[in-house]
């Protein structure tokens, strides 16, 4: 009862093994509306505050270049960025482990079942990585010109997703962007720090990227 044990198996061969306890909760996939605690320009990092003991560390290369002052053209300094006290949005890549705390970006990204959405300044999308086939990833491409992606977004279609009919990746699509109009929502009017999107338990995460 203490302890979730999911194992993904190919071939008789172990590929994953993930273990979820009571005792230590998993943040990753988790999206927050932080409070910047400390920006540190020796670091080229924020220590973001989201409401667990140990502030998340948001490194520059994990901030989108929409938040930079002056346009994304010139790589600024972090406290040119943020200052202490201000609100952003974050979602946690790595939990934490031991002193460290967990780890935090500014990309955010919704994953379906066939399909993920996420934050992109230029819109448009791609393929997963795992499809490399090149008469796949055609076929995908062309799929993906046929999605009416929402502004600021991005679509890339999962590896599920190839050879499924548009109308499931439509479906897919549609309730990643109800999900997303809750954050929204609840990033403009919650107060910081907050939880704003808390990840499915792991049977159903195993489910849905399996």
């Amino acid at each position: 009862a203490e302890e979730i044990r999911v194992a993904i198996t190919e071939n008789s061969k172990l590929i994953d093994l993930d273990i979820e306890s009571q005792k230590r909760t998993k943040h990753k996939g988790n999206i927050y509306k932080g409070i910047v605690a400390n920006v540190e320009d020796s670091l080229e990092a924020a220590f973001i505050e989201f409401g667990d003991d140990k502030q998340g560390f948001l490194p520059l290369s994990e901030v989108r270049p929409a938040l930079y002052p002056n346009g994304p053209k010139k790589r600024p300094k972090m406290s040119e960025i943020f200052q202490r006290g201000q609100e952003v949005v974050v979602q946690i890549v790595k939990d934490e482990i031991g002193s460290k705390g967990a780890a935090v970006t500014t990309y955010l990204s919704l994953p379906g079942r066939y399909v993920v959405l996420m934050h992109s300044d230029d819109g448009g999308g791609g393929v997963s990585r795992k499809i490399d086939d090149e008469k796949a990833r055609k076929k995908a491409r062309e799929m993906l010109r046929a999605i009416d992606v929402p502004d600021g977004m991005a679509v890339i279609i999962r590896t599920a997703g190839m050879g499924r009919p548009r109308a499931d990746l439509l479906r897919d699509l549609s309730a990643l962007a109800t999900i997303w109009e809750q954050i929204d929502r609840g990033a403009q009017l919650g107060r910081a720090p907050t939880l704003l999107y808390r990840e499915p338990d792991l049977v159903v995460r195993t489910i849905r990227d399996y």
